[in-house]
């Protein structure tokens, strides 16, 4: 908000508030080439006003200041002097007052005139400064609003830092007289007479995301917050829900049906909003590498559509090709893949498999590192049976009574840690397979 306020026709106040001013207009955010500089100047052409010395008795310059509208402008830390009189700060427009080394915005007027204010040295006529802060029927106690206080005309009264709130409201900033918008911990310069300071209470609304009726969700659905009437809030960031295969490239409001970028400051109208995730598809890259790491296919495809797997256009020696390895299951080529998606930053794997010409399989013609069950996929379930193997023998061993013992094949499947013989060890690398722990062994 503009620390400084705009000057309307009427004039509600007398004496050392003569004149009467509208809320503060919002500096636009534009780019520094297009805003032309702004200029603050210092009047102390009063009568009996000067500079007070410093301490080594030199007179401190008090020069105009210009800056770019919205930038911060430091008010100079020089003190003045008046027979009688005791010297507060500056005001442009007799309400707001600026005090010596306050921080405060470039205001959008092309000059800006401050103007020194004292109160009189002594002054006995105090006028009251009361809170009223009433909020739908209630009336807030004495320890529960801010306290009331006084002061003599020109002196700078300080708007309360107190925040009030409740669950359907929340305290901004104050109104002095019901007209002038103050931000809390501000001044004003002290009239001939008593105030009312009110609060500018603001309204506080469900701010709700929700991920929609779609599938693939992984994790939370939705997201509660509440928001405050007119106040901007950041919208959330595109991770803030996941499902595979999809990312998050927008916000649809059920206030306008307009649809907002991740991250945009979102201005909260009065009344709950639902931001609706907008989800994109993934583009994936396929690739297709044989083991010496020769690229035999490089397929592009979006989530929820299908391509046919290639060929193998590589020979290797001793050996022949079984198929793909795709994220856990053999594919043969010509086989149609349909591209479900994975979590994003994941991406699919994809391994070559290879049989050796002279190791024909008695279960399968496709041999799958990690594939203990042999049902072509590498899943928590292959670990089982490899721990089963292991610590019963008897029963699960290859040569085991169970129905259920494991199989030449899938035991030679299960020995993905490269040493000699199946144990806990390529139980525990199978498991993390299949939990995307680790994506090859």
């Amino acid at each position: 908000m503009n620390l400084f306020f705009k000057r309307a026709a009427s004039a509600l106040m007398g004496a050392v508030l003569a004149v009467s001013v509208l809320p503060a207009a919002n500096v636009s955010a534009v780019s520094d080439d297009t805003v032309s500089e702004v200029v603050v100047t210092f009047d102390i052409s009063e009568e009996g006003v000067s500079i007070a010395e410093n301490d080594d008795g030199t007179i401190p310059e008090l020069a105009d200041i210009s800056g770019k509208v919205g930038s911060s402008l430091k008010v100079p830390k020089v003190q003045l002097v008046k027979e009688g009189c005791i010297f507060n700060g500056w005001t442009d427009d007799g309400i707001r007052g600026l005090a010596p080394g306050e921080v405060f915005q470039f205001p959008d007027a092309e000059t800006t005139v401050l103007k020194p204010v004292f109160s009189i040295e002594g002054d006995k006529n105090f006028h009251k400064v009361e809170y009223q802060v009433e909020l739908e029927g209630k009336v807030y106690g004495k320890t529960e609003k801010p306290r009331n206080n006084y002061g003599t005309p020109g002196d700078f009264m300080t708007v309360s830092t107190m925040l009030m709130s409740n669950d359907k409201y929340k305290l901004f900033d104050y109104f002095i007289d019901g007209t002038y918008l103050l931000e809390r911990g501000r001044h004003f310069v002290m009239p001939d007479r008593d105030v009312i300071v009110t609060p500018n209470w603001k309204k506080m609304y469900n701010l709700t995301y929700t991920a929609g009726d779609v599938d693939r969700i992984v994790g939370a659905e939705n997201m509660y917050y509440t928001a405050m009437e007119t106040d901007g809030v950041n919208l959330q960031k595109s991770d803030r829900f996941s499902r595979l295969g999809f990312r998050i490239t927008g916000w649809r409001s059920s206030h306008d049906d307009q649809i907002y970028p991740p991250e945009l400051q979102y201005t909260m109208p009065s009344e709950d909003v639902t931001m609706y995730a907008v989800w994109t598809p993934i583009n994936y890259h396929f690739i297709f590498r044989s083991y010496d790491d020769t690229e035999c296919a490089h397929i592009t495809a979006k989530t929820d559509t299908s391509f046919i797997v290639p060929e193998c256009t590589v020979i290797k020696p001793g050996y022949k090709f079984g198929g793909w390895d795709i994220e856990g299951t053999v594919y043969q080529p010509g086989d149609e893949f349909f591209v479900e998606g994975v979590i994003i930053g994941l991406g699919y794997t994809i391994h070559p498999v290879w049989l050796k010409d002279d190791e024909p399989s008695t279960s399968s013609d496709v041999t799958l590192a990690g594939d203990a069950n042999l049902d072509n996929v590498v899943d928590m379930s292959d670990s089982v049976m490899v721990m089963q193997a292991y610590l019963n023998p008897e029963k699960y061993g290859e040569n085991g009574s169970s129905d259920d013992h494991i199989d030449p094949l899938g035991l030679k499947n299960a020995d993905v840690d490269g040493k000699n013989g199946v144990d806990l060890n390529d139980a525990l690398l199978i498991q993390k397979y299949a939990l995307k722990i680790i994506t090859k062994f």
